[in-house]
Parts: structure tokens; C-alpha cells; sequence
């Protein structure tokens, strides 16, 4: 069987009560075949990244051109049709985007209609906006982007692990772990929250909401960048995670408004 795109995995798993046998099958072959190339990365992680390479050179950063033709390469791989850039504000968005993650410092202090604050380089993002923006895949192909730099360079130059909310919820109430363990496992490393604020508080040990201490232990350091999407308001966000975490936002990420009609109906 074939493996289904991202966009007719997330169209599915929205009437996930509902599915026919097949499309159930369709589910869990493309959760698996995820799986298995998260596996892989994490290998390639550990057997290379943890051993740096004493000849080649670290990256200090990336052609923001060359950014641009990786970004449209992988996006349209893991989507299965062509970019299409609808208007002036979203090719904006865009190339800040690349020119972020290519490490462009002409890029730092500049301002925009869509950021609440000017793009800092050394702090990680924080991208909001309506179901089907195109948040989730823009951030997996700028993951791949990681992943490819990681395999031919040996370097961690955008290396970032992608974390679901709500699998992460079901793995701390299922998990013979701590609540410490589970804390050290996800406040280590540069990694990315998608789905943040559709996850329910944690039954374990009566309501816990986990997430806004995983975020408040996160962003309570500098030492690693995170990076989150969500389709939650600012007044939404603050109500459900605190005045703590909102507070420390700012401080530690780029926050990002990503307007626009929903990407799965073109």
C-alpha cells in the first residue's frame, strides 16, 4: 500500500471516529513509516552528531538562495504538489522564515507586520494561525533541511527534534517514567512543539497541565531553542498556559502570526 501524503493524513486524521478499514490502514502505515524516519534520524543523531568532525569546518550559516531552493524542494516532496506563494505578505513571511533559519544576520532587529516584536536570531519561534496555514509543513521541511545538512556535514547547524502535543500527553499518562524523566527528556535539545494547545490536561496525579510546564522549564533557559506552532490566540495561549510561560515568550521567542485561508483546500 502506498503511503499517503501529509495533507491526506491530516484531512483523515480530523474524522479519525469515522474512517473506513482502509483509510485506518492508510492511518497507521503512514504513523509507522513517520516513525521509522524519526528512527533513523535520531541513529544518524547519535552515531555522528555527538562526534564532531575534526576536519570539516562548523556552519556559521547558509546562502539564504540556496535556503529558498531547499525549503521549496522538501516542502513540495512531504506535500506532494508545488509551493504556491499567494500573495505579497505570505512570500514575506516566507523568506523571513529561510532567512532565520539560514542564520542571514542582515536579518536581525528588522521589523515586520506580522511579528510582534524585531526578529532576534538567537531566539526560537513561536508560529500562531488558523487551522490549515501551512504552520506543520513549513516547519517539517525546514526539519528535513536540518536532517540533510546534519547527514552531509555532520553538523547541528538547524538540527531540531518535531514533538506532537497530544502523543506527548498519551505517552506521559501511559509511561512507567517520572514526571522528572519526562521533563529532562523534553527539556533537552532544539526541538518543535506542533499542535500546542489542542493537547488536554494530564489525568496523572489529578489535572496536570504538562505542556505549560514543559514550556515554562524550556523557556526558563537559553540554552536551547524551541520552537512551537499553534492555532491558539494570544488571550487563548496566556488563559491556558499562564502568565508565567506567556511572560517568558517574549523573551525567548519570535512570535510569528501566519495569516491566510487553509493551505488543504488548494
Amino acid at each position: 500500500m502506498k503511503i499517503i501524503s501529509d495533507k491526506k493524513f491530516n484531512f483523515l486524521n480530523r474524522f479519525i471516529e469515522t474512517l473506513t478499514e482502509k483509510e485506518r490502514e492508510e492511518i497507521d502505515l503512514y504513523i509507522e513509516q513517520r516513525k521509522k524516519d524519526r528512527e533513523e534520524r535520531v541513529k544518524l543523531y547519535n552515531a555522528n552528531v555527538r562526534k564532531p568532525s575534526p576536519v570539516k569546518k562548523k556552519i556559521k550559516a547558509v546562502e539564504v538562495n540556496a535556503m529558498k531552493r531547499l525549503f521549496k524542494h522538501y516542502w513540495e516532496k512531504r506535500q506532494n504538489k508545488k509551493l504556491i506563494i499567494r500573495n505579497e505578505n505570505e512570500a514575506i513571511f516566507y523568506l523571513t522564515l529561510c532567512r532565520y533559519f539560514a542564520k542571514d544576520t542582515t536579518l536581525q532587529g528588522q521589523e515586520f507586520s506580522f511579528a510582534k516584536a524585531p526578529i532576534d536570531l538567537n531566539k526560537g519561534l513561536l508560529i500562531l494561525g488558523g487551522y490549515g496555514t501551512g504552520k506543520t509543513s513549513l516547519m517539517t521541511a525546514f526539519q528535513d533541511i536540518g536532517a540533510e545538512i546534519m547527514e552531509r556535514h555532520n553538523d547541528t547547524f538547524m538540527w531540531f527534534v518535531s514533538s506532537n502535543c497530544m502523543k506527548m500527553l498519551s505517552e506521559f499518562e501511559n509511561a512507567e517514567t517520572d514526571r522528572g524523566e519526562f521533563m529532562d527528556k523534553y527539556g533537552k535539545g532544539n526541538r518543535y512543539f506542533d499542535d500546542l494547545g489542542r493537547e488536554r490536561e494530564a489525568s496523572k496525579w489529578g489535572k496536570l497541565n504538562i505542556m505549560a510546564e514543559v514550556l515554562e522549564n524550556r523557556l526558563n533557559s537559553k540554552k536551547h531553542k524551541t520552537y512551537l506552532t499553534s492555532n491558539l490566540t494570544f488571550s487563548e495561549f496566556q488563559k491556558k498556559y499562564g502568565g508565567a510561560v506567556f511572560s517568558r515568550m517574549h523573551e525567548r521567542l519570535n512570535v510569528l502570526v501566519m495569516d491566510g485561508d487553509d493551505r488543504r483546500k488548494i
